[in-house]
């Protein structure tokens, strides 16, 4: 009919909305490689894992990976990794991830293996850690752990971060991101002095990825 207007039909099973998982938000965004994070993953969230062109899960919980994440990993052709990091009886411990449990995931996020996506209940402590590798300060890498713990933050997990010894951690080659956030050496920290930082420079944390804005927004969660 002329002048008519048609409404396209919407295919069938095609949402109208990309539904991200549950607690999703993005640890690092150094293009092409980012690593996402989440608590859990459901069938809905299907279609929207699908645009991050994921190449690796990563499991961090101690708990076998639900139905769907295994599904949504081989529908996609997905490298789901099982960590089982997070051991639940232990939640109160001094020391809820061990060293060797950071090094290993560390292993797990060269190149080859990103885009890729941190899943289950022990990723908190671990992006906590590698915020310390990054350059964070400690209250930023705090507010960022609350603000992902909700109700439930632990301060047995919160003392871990805080007094993890990340200089003891092997870094593996390949870690692109590391490289350009990760801690000034000596040597450069002693350029830095006699370039006239003096003591004021020195022992400084840098504050990467938070602004006064965001910070304010965490606090206000």
């Amino acid at each position: 009919m002329s002048g008519s207007t048609t409404t396209p039909r919407r295919p069938p099973n095609v949402p109208f909305f990309l539904v991200p998982p549950e607690l999703f938000s993005i640890v690092t965004d150094a293009a092409p490689f980012p690593i996402y994070r989440c608590s859990s993953v459901s069938p809905e969230n299907r279609p929207f894992l699908k645009t991050l062109n994921l190449k690796t899960i990563l499991s961090l919980t101690a708990e076998k990976p639900s139905k769907p994440l295994r599904a949504i990993s081989e529908e996609q052709n997905l490298n789901l990794v099982h960590l089982g990091l997070w051991q639940p009886r232990n939640l109160e411990a001094s020391q809820p991830l061990s060293k060797s449990a950071v090094e290993k995931t560390l292993q797990l996020l060269t190149t080859d293996n990103l885009p890729a996506l941190l899943v289950d209940g022990g990723h908190g402590i671990f992006v906590g850690v590698l915020r310390k590798l990054m350059g964070w300060n400690h209250t930023s890498i705090i507010l960022e752990y609350r603000s992902f713990a909700g109700n439930h933050p632990r301060y047995g997990n919160e003392e871990f971060i805080e007094m993890v010894d990340t200089s003891r951690i092997n870094i593996p080659e390949g870690i692109e991101f590391l490289a350009w956030h990760g801690p000034k050496s000596n040597e450069e920290d002693k350029e830095g002095e006699s370039e006239g930082g003096g003591e004021k420079n020195k022992g400084e944390s840098k504050d990467v990825g938070v602004t006064s804005r965001s910070r304010a927004e965490l606090v206000k969660k």
